[in-house]
């Protein structure tokens, strides 16, 4: 193989393990009716024509703390910025486990489903006004439970 095929074999798998790595580790289903966006502060983020979004975000497990310890930050820090908890229940997917919360601020329906694993938390968070939460709640469930479904973050 001559030097120039070399270079231009290195430079191939070079450009491949770049994109490989730059693909994202996770899958959401996009619900009917929402648009995946680009977005610098999530990992992931869909937007409904009138402002509805779910997104994820992935944090390190730091401090490593188990499912009991985040819901219970969670659950204090949402108090303390004025949300009511109308609903916990658990998650139980084919592939992750983890805690989806209902609140309500104001005029504001906000889910958080929240998966820790050893290593990495994710967060997927649903935001509709209220209004529209009937339109939406099914869309925002359906969008969590594929995370849950598809995913192994560890």
């Amino acid at each position: 193989m001559s030097s120039n095929n070399k270079a231009f074999l290195a430079l191939g798998l070079i450009a491949l393990l770049a994109c490989i790595s730059c693909t994202p580790r996770f899958y959401i289903k996009t619900p009917e009716g929402f648009a995946e966006v680009r977005s610098r502060n999530y990992d992931y983020k869909a937007t409904s024509p009138d402002g509805s979004i779910i997104t994820l975000r992935r944090f390190p497990n730091d401090p490593k703390a188990d499912q009991k310890f985040w819901d219970s930050a969670i659950l204090n820090d949402k108090k303390s910025e004025g949300y009511t908890l109308l609903n916990i229940s658990e998650i139980k997917g084919s592939k992750l486990n983890g805690s989806m919360m209902e609140f309500e601020l104001q005029n504001v329906s906000y889910f958080l489903a929240v998966f820790v694993e050893e290593k990495t938390i994710s967060a997927v968070e649903c935001v509709a006004e209220k209004y529209q939460l009937d339109k939406y709640k099914t869309s925002f469930i359906s969008a969590i439970e594929s995370y849950a479904d598809h995913n192994d973050v560890r």
